[in-house]
């Protein structure tokens, strides 16, 4: 590591870097600062060099020095080991990433879908990065974080993607009211336990698919075709997430990559 970019040391919890980032560990503070952090080390070496993503600062513990260079522009930082601790609250144990947070391109839904596109109003942070997760993986051209979703760049959003988040195209949407009012029957399905079986639908190419939120589901009344996964008879509900990747797998099936 050359001299211009040495380490910089913390050893205090009063030191402004370790409180903003202290603060990044909820939503809160990421629109506050407009950071977030990337945790894991696969995910955070794919990042690293990453232009797209926008690195800004490396954070790794005293007690285990960087066996690698960041790039110039990255800001390297060592922390004395509670203080890590702190930051590293899934234990990792590798150092974190703290990127800038993308701004997300406004959608107006009256506009055409292009390929599937899902709309996502998950609440939780976790669920909203396995989502992500599995639209990345089936090749999902957009999806849009409705008003009522949690932030996907949540840590626990963050790590449940598996670093998705930095890839996957992702927009923001309007309420559910607002999908309501923007879209036709045309262009929107729903997944809903009352649907038809998704396994006899024919999908278009071009539509957005809604996922109900965990728990209240879908707004009552709803006016817009629904679909549900075939389950026996002793299961109440799957998993958002689990019903998502079942729908996606099944709208591949007739348009594949």
């Amino acid at each position: 590591m050359s001299s211009s970019n040495a380490p910089h040391s913390i050893s205090s919890s009063q030191n402004p870097h370790f409180r903003r980032w202290i603060h990044l560990l909820d939503s809160r503070g990421t629109k506050k600062f407009h950071q977030f952090i990337v945790f894991g080390e696969k995910v955070v070496r794919e990042t690293l060099f990453s232009l797209e993503s926008a690195p800004l600062e490396l954070v790794f513990p005293v007690s285990q020095p960087l066996s690698f260079s960041p790039p110039t522009h990255v800001k390297p930082y060592v922390l004395v080991k509670n203080l890590f601790r702190q930051l590293d609250i899934f234990g990792t144990h590798f150092p974190l990433l703290i990127c800038r947070t993308p701004e997300l391109p406004l959608i107006d839904l009256r506009e055409s879908p292009q390929g599937l596109e899902v709309l996502c109003p998950l609440s939780d942070p976790s669920n909203v990065g396995a989502v992500i997760r599995s639209c990345l993986a089936f090749g999902i051209h957009k999806v849009i974080m409705l008003q009522e979703a949690s932030l996907p760049f949540h840590p626990k959003a963050v790590r449940a993607s598996s670093g998705a988040i930095l890839r996957q195209p992702l927009f923001q949407g309007p309420s559910l009211d607002g999908v309501i009012e923007q879209s036709d029957s045309k262009t929107l399905v729903a997944l809903d336990m009352e649907g038809e079986p998704l396994d006899k639908f024919t999908w278009p190419k071009n539509l957005r698919l809604l996922i109900g939120q965990e728990g209240p589901g879908l707004p009552d009344p709803f006016p817009f075709r629904g679909l549900a996964v075939p389950m026996g008879s002793s299961a109440n509900s799957l998993n958002a997430v689990v019903a998502a990747s079942i729908a996606l797998y099944g709208y591949r099936l007739q348009h594949p990559l």
